[in-house]
């Protein structure tokens, strides 16, 4: 993950399109969603083990709605590159 962040970081100083720029924030989105949705899957793993049901669903609510945020951020990535290469 070091070396996307530090390529990530040399290409955006660099003569990019603004299809690139919108690549690499999205990219960046689901990264950051995905540490995001990773804390709430221990949350609910704490949760089950404590039986804390109440903040079990919490978690898995929430969980589910980050990693959504992941999913549309990689969908939309991938629907520029592809639109891109039309």
């Amino acid at each position: 993950m070091a070396g996307a962040a530090i390529t990530g970081v040399l290409l955006w100083g660099g003569a990019g399109s603004p299809w690139l720029y919108a690549k690499m924030g999205l990219g960046a989105l689901a990264v950051l969603a995905n540490l995001v949705c990773a804390t709430f899957v221990f949350r609910r793993a704490a949760a089950a083990k404590a039986d804390a049901w109440e903040s079990f669903a919490t978690a898995d609510a929430w969980q589910h709605k980050s990693g959504a945020v992941v999913l549309v951020a990689l969908v939309a990535a991938l629907a520029i590159g592809i639109g891109q290469r039309l």
